[in-house]
């Protein structure tokens, strides 16, 4: 019985503690801190001055002088926001520091952080100075202290130190515990806070818990979070880091960029007995300045797995074959003759992108290619084209280091939501579920004369109107870990 016990304890005290961290004490004094998405660390010293770190030196770096009176501070790659005891909020260019009075929060302002969430008497605000846009997210003048996930959620510390996930239009969602401070790391996506004992904590979604990060000190006041590095001050003032280096982020390792091909949609059938479709998807990634292939890994099948590895080529997650080969009755697709059907897919594989990878258009070459055909009645192509993708910018969303609202909409028709991601680039739904962030797209035909006459021939024939966009292709793009 004993030995059963000292075994229990050894498992529930493993849970409750995250993987090993290092504090290291660093020069100076500080009251607030925030990391930019590229790693850049700045804090609010105790003489309301702002610094930002130098990792050559191992020290900071003054980024503009006390005239300001600092009091928060909110990080991002080009720029830097301030606000100070009076609660005027300055914006500034973080090449050039030419800072701008954006406006007055006034004297009742709780919290300003991350992604500029704020805490107002009449709510909680996402400010983004770079558009002078603000939303107001709820109605909680409640609540102490916040940290932004995204445009439409948040997690906040309300006066009573409870901890709640808020999102847009829903109910919050009350978490276990009590803390003084919250950070969202938006790379890692994983949340962090200082509890009532000042010790971090990093909460464990499969538990519903939070772990104790290891090494914790237990004075801390405020902390700032960027791919698992964490910068913390004390209550005295004293600033410490997990970061090995002392660079606040680290460039190794690979992106995992998980590819799935999810399921082809049909808009009322060409034919009488339904429609049937065959289908080549073929995802792309060159790398280098020899271009060289990229083998996705990890590929999962729910169709047709046994005819994509023997038949298939290079990334394929869907294959197709003529009518005179094998297999030819196993690869086609046939969504119904309903006025609507889905034939579902699922196929995925993955692609390891180093981190140290140079992201610039010269060095990389992304692409889907994708041959969609309806072959009920001999063969009509309805879509035959390679469509490439941004993959720098696609990882600046998924990595948290741009928002959607960086990006322009498409002014393209039936793609209005999509966005501009680069000149010559494909635009692509960027979205946020449950705040994990995936991209999504679709491919609907690019009709010859032959298919438009082919679509007016059996209009007639059917006594109906008939729809070529019948067939419709949607896969997803998102980082796994």
């Amino acid at each position: 019985m004993i030995k059963i016990f000292k075994i229990l304890v050894f498992i529930i005290s493993v849970g409750f503690v995250a993987n090993a961290q290092n504090f290291t004490k660093v020069p100076g004094a500080a009251t607030d801190v925030a990391i930019a998405p590229n790693g850049s660390v700045y804090v609010v010293g105790t003489s309301k001055r702002v610094f930002k770190w130098n990792n050559s030196k191992k020290n900071w770096d003054t980024f503009y002088d006390a005239g300001r009176q600092a009091k928060f501070i909110d990080a991002q790659n080009n720029y830097l926001n301030t606000v100070n005891s009076r609660g005027q909020l300055y914006t500034t260019n973080t090449s050039t520091k030419s800072s701008r009075l954006l406006k007055s929060l006034g004297s009742g302002l709780k919290d300003y952080g991350q992604k500029g969430a704020m805490i107002l008497s009449t709510g909680i605000a996402l400010n983004q100075p770079a558009r002078d846009k603000k939303q107001t997210l709820a109605d909680a003048p409640i609540n102490n202290k916040v940290a932004a996930v995204n445009e439409q959620s948040m997690y906040v510390i309300k006066n009573d130190k409870s901890i709640w996930f808020c999102q847009r239009n829903k109910k919050g969602v009350k978490l276990p515990g009590a803390a003084l401070d919250i950070a969202y790391d938006p790379i890692k996506k994983k949340v962090y806070v200082i509890g009532t004992s000042k010790r971090i904590f990093v909460w464990n979604a499969s538990r519903r818990n939070w772990d104790t990060v290891r090494n914790t000190r237990n004075d801390f006041a405020n902390l700032a979070v960027n791919n698992g590095v964490i910068w913390a001050t004390t209550a005295k003032g004293d600033i410490y880091t997990t970061a090995s280096t002392s660079s606040g982020t680290s460039n190794t390792g690979v992106y995992k960029l998980k590819i799935t091909l999810q399921k082809v949609t049909s808009f009322g059938p060409i034919n009488k007995d339904g429609d049937t479709f065959l289908l080549a998807f073929n995802p792309t990634l060159k790398i280098g300045s020899s271009k060289t292939n990229i083998k996705m890994k990890d590929r999962r099948y729910a169709k047709m797995s046994r005819e994509i590895q023997r038949y298939g080529k290079g990334n394929q997650l869907y294959v197709t074959r003529k009518r005179n080969e094998s297999d030819f009755d196993k690869v086609l697709i046939k969504p119904g003759k309903n006025l609507r059907n889905t034939f579902s897919i699922n196929n995925s594989g993955v692609f390891e992108i180093p981190k140290n990878t140079p992201l610039t258009e010269s060095n990389l070459d992304f692409s889907i290619g994708i041959n969609f055909s309806e072959v009920s009645e001999g063969t009509l192509y309805l879509n035959r084209q390679t469509a490439k993708l941004n993959l720098k910018e696609i990882l600046n969303y998924l990595t948290g280091k741009k928002s959607a609202s960086n990006y322009d909409y498409d002014d393209t028709q039936f793609r209005e939501e999509a966005r501009k991601l680069g000149v010559g680039y494909r635009t692509l739904y960027l979205k946020t579920q449950s705040g994990k962030r995936y991209i999504e797209d679709n491919f609907t035909g690019n009709y010859s004369e032959e298919t438009n006459n082919r679509k007016r021939n059996v209009s007639l024939r059917l006594n109906r109107p008939v729809s070529l966009s019948t067939g419709k292709v949607f896969y997803t793009i998102e980082l796994i870990d």
